[in-house]
């Protein structure tokens, strides 16, 4: 019997698709307009991207499911908000 998706992981993976889309808006919407204070709406896609790390993970533990979008889910995830704690660490 083949094994089904995690959903889970299949949440996850949506998450991350979608931030990564509103993450790209946001960054150009304030480089254009000149607004220099855009931490708020990152500071909310960053709360997303930690619920699309958690759910990855969940994914990643189900047993007898395919990992492949848990798999991906919690690395493009995991990517921006390790590059947003890295920038506000350093800043």
């Amino acid at each position: 019997m083949e094994k089904k998706h995690s959903g889970m992981g299949i949440a996850s993976f949506i998450i991350s698709l979608v931030m990564l889309f509103i993450q790209i808006l946001i960054y150009n919407f304030f480089t254009t307009h000149g607004y220099s204070d855009s931490l708020g709406a990152l500071i909310l896609c960053f709360i997303a991207n930690l619920v699309g790390v958690g759910l990855g993970i969940a994914g990643l533990a189900q047993k007898g499911r395919k990992r492949i979008f848990s798999v991906l889910g919690t690395t493009l995830n995991g990517i921006p908000s390790l590059v947003f704690l890295i920038t506000v660490i350093l800043t």
